[in-house]
């Protein structure tokens, strides 16, 4: 459902075992296959939302929110008091569904990239 070629599932795997924050994941299966995930890091009373991504073929059906709910409950478990995250701001749904958990913008965040490296 989720789709990560060999390469990219592999380097995404490599850099969660390596953070050196304290962290948890949250998955959810549909049919055998990843359908939604995330994962929380937990810095002092700060919690960091991350990765937080669900199939495109089972969005709005709930599954981003278990997983955003299970995350921060994690958090609050773990003594976090305060929860951060980005988001690209074209990104409608999942600014709606933060904004149901109290999430509001706090600045804009600028990629750069040199010329002919942008994706």
């Amino acid at each position: 459902m989720i789709e990560l070629d060999g390469d990219a599932l592999a380097a995404a795997v490599t850099r969660a075992r390596n953070y050196p924050l304290p962290h948890a994941g949250a998955l959810i299966r549909h049919d055998g296959s990843v359908a939604a995930c995330g994962l929380v890091k937990i810095e002092g009373d700060h919690a960091g939302l991350f990765a937080v991504t669900t199939a495109e073929s089972l969005r709005g059906k709930g599954l981003g929110r278990a997983i955003v709910a299970a995350l921060l409950k994690e958090a609050r478990r773990r003594k976090a008091r305060l929860a951060y995250l980005q988001v690209t701001a074209d990104n409608e749904p999942a600014l709606a569904l933060y904004r149901g958990f109290g999430f509001e913008r706090a600045y804009d965040y600028w990629y750069r990239a040199r010329p002919g490296e942008q994706r």
